[in-house]
């Protein structure tokens, strides 16, 4: 069973509102872990409806200013996000499609279901098995077997694999790699 460790000081996403990186109203965040770990690695914002109002509403003045815009001052604005994307093309090219960015087409998975009643990870007929809150994760490059040899065994003993999941790394992870700098740049002159 993994335990989740901490380091010292954990990186904090805030929200992005109005322009600026803003905490949430509650000032509540979760730990964001890394499943290959176990390790809490970053603490992510739990907004609630006060956050969401503040947003809609900045979204809406936003939405004002763009549609009051002169054609000159949208072109500016695009000008300048073309430039940011251009200033990192070569990044954002070395990382590949939105398939393969990230190695999200091949690679290592996640395979995670709850444990079925009565039944311990030791049962399992596949090794390198964790167990967290009763949750089992399984971390393999070997998907289709594992999954036939998980299915298989459970069908067996008419057992079901409640939350049977295949997590692949996600666009978010990839983004958040890519922007790590950035994020960590931005951290240290707050």
């Amino acid at each position: 069973m993994p335990t989740t460790s901490r380091p010292a000081r954990l990186q904090e996403f805030k929200n992005f509102v109005n322009g600026e990186f803003t905490p949430t109203a509650e000032g509540r965040a979760s730990d964001i872990i890394d499943p290959s770990t176990g390790e809490a690695y970053a603490l992510a914002p739990v907004s609630g409806p006060a956050d969401v109002d503040a947003a809609l509403k900045c979204a809406e003045a936003a939405r004002e200013g763009w549609r009051d815009a002169t054609p000159a001052e949208r072109s500016l604005a695009l000008l300048k996000i073309a430039d940011a994307i251009e200033a990192r093309g070569a990044e954002i090219v070395a990382a590949g499609t939105p398939v393969s960015i990230g190695g999200r087409d091949s690679g290592a998975v996640t395979i995670r279901f709850a444990l079925p009643d009565g039944v311990s990870v030791t049962d399992l007929p596949v090794s390198g098995c964790t167990l967290d809150e009763g949750q089992v994760e399984i971390h393999t490059e070997d998907e289709l077997r594992v999954l036939h040899d998980l299915t298989g065994w459970a069908i067996e003993r008419d057992l079901t694999l409640p939350g049977l999941a295949v997590v692949r790394v996600t666009l978010e992870d990839v983004y958040l790699q890519l922007t790590k700098e950035d994020r960590d740049t931005e951290a240290t002159r707050s």
